[in-house]
């Protein structure tokens, strides 16, 4: 059975533009309890539970497959990697670094506590040890051959490192006590000395690092300086910046988000959201951005994007049903609807059409499943509202 989905819409109208905010809640997924997502390039997500349960589901909350793994007696996996050729990676604190094989078995490639993983687009594989149990800080794969990085042979002077990210240009980002650093083509670059909990590239390979209850900062891609943004408000903060500039920053009961230097507040129970924000904190290639809640079995997507929009938003006076969709979706309004223009989850124009009619039926029977914003234009103004497909 299909899991329920729950759709609240959080739209702010501007004069020239209009950002998108979308909340799918997809609850009791495999047990919830969610630690790590990934997503590959069709869109779809993948969601890692505590209990080595590993979930493909659709943007809009279709499961299409789940597998529960058993690598050993104690073993609890941390984290998972979804390389470009679809091999998933997962890591173990107790067991090491195992790759699901194409026959769905496990293979542990690396007897090591081992804490995260990343996979750049070349295929090369780096994972983090779990300090401070771990013999070394980091480790790469290419060529079939592993080479191990210590305080001997790297500029770190502790073992107490806390992420481990890779970037749109294939460069490696290490969080830690000792700062933040790159790595690419065996050098390691430092960018700040001081101690970073968690790093968030964007598909733009622009970074977002988190100093904890101080302040968030931003690395452009390219360039070297770090742009520090003071944050009083949250402690044990995680944030990310997605590819349309948007600045995401979550204390684990708000979520907090900057466009163009003006901050809006979305509180988790005035949406009738419980739970508490985990240390979860994900962003896809399309700018979409989700988090998981600690000990609660949902999830949380938001959606942004960016449409032309000019006029008065009329996001009460349309009317979308039935949604999510199977083959027709209808578009009502009280005024004659003069074009519609409909965007995918990355922000990309799937159709546009011209119309003279107060209703409009849609066949959506080609889309793919997935989440998808209608831009409406009537005399009165624009207004803009989502949907799902889901055949």
């Amino acid at each position: 059975m299909k899991e329920a989905l729950l759709f609240i819409a959080l739209v702010s109208a501007f004069t020239s533009y209009c950002q998108q905010a979308e909340i799918i809640v997809v609850d009791s997924l495999n047990g919830g309890h969610y630690i790590d997502f990934e997503s590959d390039s069709d869109g779809n997500l993948y969601l890692l539970n505590q209990y080595n349960t590993f979930s493909k589901i659709t943007l809009s909350g279709e499961l299409l497959a789940s597998d529960t793994y058993n690598c050993g007696f104690v073993c609890r996996f941390t984290d998972a990697e979804v390389a470009q050729d679809g091999t998933v990676y997962f890591t173990s604190d107790t067991d090491g670094l195992f790759r699901r094989e194409s026959d769905n078995t496990l293979t542990n490639i690396l007897d090591e506590r081992i804490s995260s993983v990343a996979i750049d687009n070349n295929g090369i594989v780096a994972v983090l040890g779990n300090a401070p149990s771990a013999n070394f800080i980091f480790q790469v794969f290419e060529n079939d051959v592993w080479t191990e990085y210590t305080t001997e042979n790297t500029p770190f002077e502790s073992s107490w490192t806390y992420d481990l990210q890779v970037d749109a240009n294939n460069t490696f980002w290490i969080a830690g006590q000792d700062g933040l650093f790159s790595f690419k083509d065996g050098v390691f670059q430092n960018y700040t000395t001081e101690q970073i909990y968690n790093i968030r590239p964007n598909s733009n390979g622009d970074l977002t690092v988190a100093y904890g209850s101080e302040s968030i900062g931003i690395i452009k891609s390219g360039e070297s300086s770090v742009d520090k943004i003071p944050w009083q408000e949250a402690t044990g903060n995680f944030a990310t910046l997605n590819k349309y500039g948007t600045l995401y920053i979550t204390d684990g009961e708000d979520v907090f988000i900057r466009k163009n230097d003006v901050w809006t507040e979305y509180d988790l129970d005035d949406i009738g959201a419980t739970g508490f924000i985990g240390r979860q904190m994900y962003i896809d290639d399309g700018g979409n951005v989700f988090y998981s809640l600690d000990g609660e079995s949902v999830i949380y997507y938001w959606e942004s994007q960016l449409v032309d929009v000019k006029g008065i938003s009329l996001k009460e006076e349309v009317e979308l049903y039935p949604n999510p969709a199977v083959s027709n979706l209808i578009i009502s309004t009280d005024k004659d609807i003069s074009a519609i223009s409909i965007y995918n989850q990355y922000g990309s124009l799937v159709d546009q059409r011209s119309a003279n009619d107060s209703e409009i039926v849609l066949d959506v029977t080609e889309y793919t499943n997935g989440i998808y914003l209608i831009k409406v234009i009537t005399s009165e103004g624009i207004g803009t509202k989502t949907f799902a497909i889901s055949h």
